[in-house]
């Protein structure tokens, strides 16, 4: 899942910057980028996702940890 955002985020990147009519990614819109999506403006449903499974990733590590 991260590296699929990843991906989309350069894509959204990419977009951004042929729109301007500039050639391929710059470092300023790759920042805006994932500012945008820390900030829930872009891709909502990978960030949330994301952000579950991150959750459940550390409970199973505190379930684990508390089993055995």
């Amino acid at each position: 899942m991260a590296f699929r955002t990843l991906i989309r985020l350069n894509a959204v990147a990419t977009e951004r910057r042929t729109a301007e009519g500039l050639g391929p990614v710059g470092f300023s819109q790759t920042l805006a980028a994932f500012s945008d999506f820390a900030r829930g403006r872009v891709l909502r449903e990978d960030r949330m996702m994301l952000l579950l499974l991150t959750l459940a990733l550390f409970a199973s590590i505190a379930i684990r940890g508390t089993l055995g």
